[in-house]
């Protein structure tokens, strides 16, 4: 989520904020993995997942696959903290 969030950042999740809102950043588990994604609401009801960074393309997930236990919004991601020091 360069540059919005620093690689090796340490952010906090507010885990009772799990219906997503256009242009907020949430932290999206698919299967075993955890994706943080700017969210965007789609016309067909599905959720787009765009990252802040270029390099990385967007993904579509359709309203239907909200219904299987693989796919879950964690929460919104609140805050963002990195070390000005290495």
């Amino acid at each position: 989520m360069e540059p919005t969030i620093k690689d090796g950042a340490s952010i906090i999740i507010n885990t009772t904020r799990k219906e997503p809102a256009d242009g907020n950043i949430y932290v999206i588990r698919i299967g075993d993995r955890l994706w943080v994604k700017r969210t965007q609401w789609l016309l067909d009801g599905g959720l787009r997942l765009n990252s802040d960074n270029d390099y990385y393309e967007s993904m579509d997930i359709a309203l239907g696959d909200f219904e299987h236990d693989d796919i879950e919004i964690v929460g919104q991601v609140v805050h963002t903290a990195y070390d000005l020091v290495s």
